[in-house]
């Protein structure tokens, strides 16, 4: 009897071609998983900033006080007017009739991207929220009914850009995502 032995299997051409496919493939995934986590990463920071408004905005409107200060007033400010610890990112702070203003959440501790950039129609961009009943403030000026943040990506622009507006008249603090348009000037509706 003889006993048959089977050498079939795959060819080295046939090993490569299969080596290189999933070379392409997984290059591929990373690729696109990288530019996702990106926008991650920028919705995440924009919703940091959405917080940090609302945590002065309610602070103001529960009454927040402290024995160590009388507060007159909450705020978010991107403004070295405010503090050296506002220039970039932003910071709550709380306005006191003792020692001025008191950093509550600095830049630091909002932890953003370091790819993530923020930019304002108002120079310098501060939000006052007077206690008690938090009306709002833009920049000490009564008058001013309105302002943006926009929060982008410094290094994917493609992924478009969030925009943070608050409202005086309304008290309303809006995050939204505008449609990318590529090449056009960023700006909030």
């Amino acid at each position: 009897m003889k006993i048959k032995i089977d050498n079939s299997g795959f060819s080295l051409v046939e090993l490569l071609v299969a080596i290189a496919i999933f070379g392409i493939m997984t290059s591929l995934t990373v690729i696109n998983f990288k530019t996702g986590q990106d926008a991650r990463d920028l919705k995440t920071d924009s919703l940091k900033m959405l917080e940090a408004v609302k945590f002065a905005q309610t602070s103001a409107l529960a009454g927040q006080t402290s024995p160590a200060y009388t507060a007159l007033s909450y705020g978010f400010a991107l403004s070295s007017s405010v503090s050296s610890d506002c220039q970039k990112i932003g910071c709550v702070y709380v306005n006191t009739n003792d020692d001025g203003y008191k950093i509550l959440i600095s830049e630091a501790q909002l932890n953003l991207s370091p790819k993530t950039t923020v930019a304002s129609y108002n120079k310098p961009f501060v939000v006052d929220f007077k206690i008690p009943r938090a009306n709002v403030v833009i920049n000490n000026d009564s008058n001013v009914t309105s302002t943006s943040l926009i929060i982008q990506n410094s290094s994917v622009p493609e992924i478009g850009h969030y925009c943070l507006t608050i409202s005086s008249i309304s008290g309303r603090v809006d995050l939204t995502k505008p449609p990318y348009v590529n090449g056009a000037e960023l700006s909030c509706p």
